[in-house]
């Protein structure tokens, strides 16, 4: 099953090969990435198969996890990606990874998830004074998530997108989608997907999605870089 995952996640990075770097109307930007490369920077040693868990295992057992800030690197909320890994790693986390300058950081602990995110929340606020949300998912969440596109059509990763949520939403999106055809969305637990042919800011649904009640504490992140951040959890 994990060989049948990787395989999922493998085709769905090669299926982006030269696609347009991470966009996001929260806190990614519009660059371009390089082809073929993840831009990872590296804050300690590459994670090993021998040291990668699952969320909340313990007795010893390293879980490696992603963690998606939220609202950071906009509207004057800056953090530099070298003082978010030193924040990290004072936290006591380890193999500390950030991706790009966009707030996405791949770590690893033997805490629990829900102890794990307030270190983090805990050490980005004493080193830049900063209350920032953030969500975390592991290296087995992530590749679920991308086994799960319902949008497999969609092979330009800048025209489909995923909201992330620390829980599924309680109250109704109530939104007609017909409205917005050719533009799609999947609500899918935690997730809710976006099929976009015109990309985040080329129609209406991103916004009208981002003001619905159930949704406004979403971050949302491109399908490249949620295919890097797959590789970046590993497992």
């Amino acid at each position: 099953h994990r060989a049948h995952r990787a395989h999922r996640a493998h085709r769905a990075k090669l299926s982006l090969g030269g696609g347009s770097g991470p966009t996001s109307r929260d806190n990614l930007g519009m660059g371009r990435a390089p082809q073929a490369k993840l831009s990872l920077v590296v804050g300690s040693a590459p994670p090993s198969s021998d040291n990668l868990g699952t969320a909340g295992e313990q007795g010893g057992i390293v879980a490696r996890y992603v963690a998606l800030l939220r609202g950071v690197n906009v509207g004057g909320r800056k953090v530099v990606m070298a003082d978010l890994r030193a924040a990290a790693e004072a936290g006591g986390l380890t193999d500390v990874r950030t991706y790009v300058q966009s707030c996405n950081v791949g770590f690893a602990t033997r805490a629990k998830p829900a102890t794990a995110a307030k270190t983090l929340h805990d050490a980005i606020e004493v080193a830049s004074g900063l209350d920032v949300a953030l969500t975390l998912r592991t290296a087995a969440e992530m590749h679920e998530l991308v086994e799960r596109n319902p949008y497999p059509e969609v092979t330009d990763g800048t025209k489909l997108h995923v909201m992330f949520l620390d829980a599924p939403p309680t109250v109704p999106i109530d939104l007609d989608p017909s409205r917005f055809a050719p533009e799609r969305f999947s609500v899918d637990g935690r997730h809710v997907y976006l099929s976009l042919p015109n990309g985040m800011s080329g129609g209406e649904l991103a916004t009208a999605l981002m003001k619905q009640k159930a949704l406004r504490a979403a971050t949302t992140r491109n399908w490249n870089t949620v295919v890097a951040l797959t590789e970046l959890a590993g497992g």
